[in-house]
């Protein structure tokens, strides 16, 4: 929710004008396919500076431009594959950080982050801004420095406090959803407890290594099982 008006969306939008308005789909599936050769590159740029080697940096790249997470984002939205995007590179930003480069890097982060709060799919953001904060914990003992920790929470909180009118408003309209099932089924998803009564069991997570790691069929899915990709 509330991803427009969006960088990709304008952009979009102004291509269409210029190519022609009855090629707007087209023309975002073009966009789409940028976008993931843009998460290869930014990859490839990423695995190249820590090997220093071009095949292996390719074959890294490559894996990850086509792994089945980006392939699905790519299906669902320019904004969440848009994140895919911007992880290598903040990755990239926290290895190489120096003493030297704060306020450099300190821009970058801030300026990185805010985008990817701004413009991106927060599920995903959430998820890499976690990993990017445990990464800079390691790297901040590793290398025995506090500066790029507090550099990176600087950076962090100044990017939240400025996409706050976002945050806030989706606060807000998650007040009004109920992770429930309608009330003739008497199943409450809230809780552990409430998943397990629509089958939902640790042994289900061998199905993360199968042919339904998309979900089931519509006939399946009324099984009800509560286990997604995502989760």
């Amino acid at each position: 929710p509330f991803m427009y008006p969006n960088i990709l969306t304008f952009l979009t939008g102004l291509i269409s004008q210029l190519v022609g308005i009855k090629y707007l789909y087209i023309t975002a599936g073009y966009i789409s396919i940028f976008l993931l050769s843009l998460c290869g590159i930014s990859a490839y740029v990423f695995i190249n500076s820590l090997t220093r080697n071009n095949i292996v940096s390719f074959v890294g790249a490559s894996c990850y431009q086509l792994s089945t997470l980006a392939i699905l984002n790519m299906s669902q939205s320019d904004s969440t594959l848009a994140v895919l995007i911007a992880a290598p590179l903040l990755l990239m930003g926290i290895r190489n950080f120096k003493a030297q480069n704060a306020p450099v890097m300190f821009t970058a982060f801030t300026l990185l982050i805010f985008l990817m709060i701004n413009f991106m799919f927060l599920q995903t953001v959430s998820y890499v801004l976690i990993f990017s904060g445990s990464y800079v914990l390691y790297r901040s003992i590793k290398t025995n420095s506090k500066a790029l920790l507090w550099a990176f929470l600087a950076a962090a909180l100044i990017a939240i406090l400025a996409n706050f009118p976002r945050l806030y408003t989706i606060f807000l309209e998650f007040q009004q959803y109920d992770r429930r099932l309608p009330e003739r089924f008497g199943i409450d998803v809230s809780s552990f407890e409430g998943m397990y009564t629509v089958h939902t069991y640790f042994i289900e997570i061998l199905r993360w290594f199968d042919n339904v790691i998309f979900g089931y069929t519509p006939n399946g899915a009324l099984k009800a099982n509560g286990i997604n990709l995502s989760e």
